[in-house]
């Protein structure tokens, strides 16, 4: 009875620690699947969220480059608006000069052409020969002239290339403004999102530890079973009738030592899973990082770039105001060189005879020629045959000849019944006498004719002999 007494005691305090860790089983039988599937949805959780982390960091770099694209284009446009102002600065320089040595010319003509002017009188027989030293260097004057002209229309056309220049550089200085504004709204949000992802990192390092002291404390309820296995096979002589009863007891409690060991199993491949995304997941975090630092110095420095463009194109702004003052003030006195010019070319013509009217001046000779050496003489002093092409210019013809005649620029010598004048230009409005043109007897050249009743044109053989009237422009010359 005692030894009875003794193996049921035994027995009984035996199934009572075996009791034990079942009854704590079955209290929680789902606790770590769940655990498991938390863990999983966090990190599907991390990966989307990396996923969109990644994609607008590809964004925010293909704007980067696009703004990096914009800054190279702003510089190259920036060069060769100074190579430009550096050329318009040289023709500007070019320009002084020769404007300056043609005023020297002209003073220096000037003083000549008076001297000439108080010596005409008395040296009446040396006119010719200083005649044409003039008309040399009035053909200098001329050529002088030309050249300031095309090279102030040079100058004309820089200045309108670099207004355009200008423009197109204040557009794309606002377009990169714009994106620079939009590169500062997706740095934001960029790090809003830095943030979220550190604070869930956060709570998926705390969920860890929580596992952590979990898997500990089955590791625990482990060994004390591993303890209890050992109890029975040392008891097992001994409780021979014990272990009868407790066959199925084990059986089942082998069986759920084998689940407790999958599901450590797969609690520790979790971990080691957990383990590799947390560390990828930091070194995201440091790649993040170090790309958020670099676009922050990127932009600093476009930053920077722009206010230098920006001073750059107030300078440059700055000398084109300059040039243009300085453009003006050059045309300023071109206009008045040609002023002054023009008026003692007129002066010394008059002096020579000839007759100012609009903007052209006139000779009527006082000898006879024929239509083609009339046309010669004129030719040879810088001028032409008059070609009346209004009824101011009529009258004024008529009134210089005076009640006589004289050949103007008009013939159909080429194309018969075809009257053209001088300059190859077609007659539009003619002033004929009645009846006329009628070629009588090879009657190719025309005359206007300023007798009494008889004020117009006739048409006459060019052989015959005729005074004549020169017409020089002023502005030509």
């Amino acid at each position: 009875m005692e030894l009875n007494d003794f193996m049921g005691s035994k027995s009984g305090s035996t199934y009572d620690r075996l009791e034990t860790p079942k009854t704590r089983n079955a209290k929680n039988p789902g606790g770590d699947t769940a655990g498991g599937r938390c863990s999983r949805l966090t990190a599907v959780c991390l990966g989307l969220l990396c996923v969109l982390l990644l994609t607008a960091i590809i964004v925010l770099w293909v704007k980067f480059n696009h703004l990096a694209t914009q800054s190279d284009y702003l510089q190259r446009s920036v060069h060769n608006l100074t190579v430009e102002k550096e050329g318009l600065e040289a023709s500007h320089k070019n320009s002084v000069g020769e404007i300056r040595a043609n005023k020297n010319k002209v003073t220096a003509e000037k003083d000549k052409l008076q001297t000439s002017y108080n010596n005409l009188i008395k040296e009446k027989d040396q006119l010719q020969t200083r005649y044409n030293i003039l008309a040399e260097e009035r053909d200098q004057l001329q050529a002088n002239k030309s050249t300031v002209t095309t090279e102030k229309d040079q100058l004309q056309t820089s200045y309108n290339n670099l207004i355009k220049e200008k423009d197109q550089l204040q557009t794309r200085y606002n377009i990169l403004a714009e994106e620079r504004d939009q590169l500062q709204a997706n740095m934001s949000t960029v790090t809003t999102e830095k943030d979220q992802l550190q604070t869930i990192y956060h709570n998926l390092v705390k969920e860890k530890d929580q596992l952590q002291t979990r898997y500990n404390i089955l590791a625990i309820e482990r060994d004390q079973l591993q303890a209890n296995k050992s109890t029975v096979t040392t008891e097992k002589d001994q409780l021979q009738t014990v272990y009868n009863n407790l066959s199925k007891e084990k059986d089942q409690l082998q069986t759920r030592y084998n689940i407790l060991a999958e599901e450590r199993n797969q609690l520790q491949t979790s971990n080691i899973n957990l383990t590799r995304e947390v560390d990828w997941l930091r070194n995201n975090n440091k790649n993040l990082t170090r790309e958020k630092d670099q676009l922050q110095t990127n932009n600093n420095n476009l930053i920077i770039e722009k206010e230098k463009l920006q001073t750059r194109y107030n300078n440059m702004t700055l000398e084109r105001d300059t040039l243009r003052s300085n453009f003006n003030n050059l045309n300023n006195l071109n206009k008045q060189l040609q002023t002054t010019c023009k008026s003692k070319v007129v002066d010394i013509h008059v002096q020579l005879g000839w007759r100012s009217f609009g903007s052209s001046i006139y000779y009527l000779s006082d000898e006879e020629k024929t239509w083609s050496d009339s046309r010669h003489y004129c030719q040879d002093r810088g001028a032409d045959l008059i070609i009346i092409n209004s009824k101011e210019k009529q009258d004024f013809a008529v009134k210089t000849v005076g009640g006589k005649r004289a050949w103007i620029g008009l013939t159909d010598r080429h194309t018969e019944n075809v009257w053209k004048w001088v300059d190859g230009s077609a007659l539009t409005t003619g002033y004929w006498l009645p009846g006329e043109p009628n070629n009588a007897g090879e009657e190719d050249c025309a005359e206007v004719m300023g007798v009494v009743m008889k004020e117009g044109w006739n048409d006459i053989p060019c052989t015959n002999k005729n005074r004549w009237i020169c017409e020089k422009s002023i502005t030509d010359n």
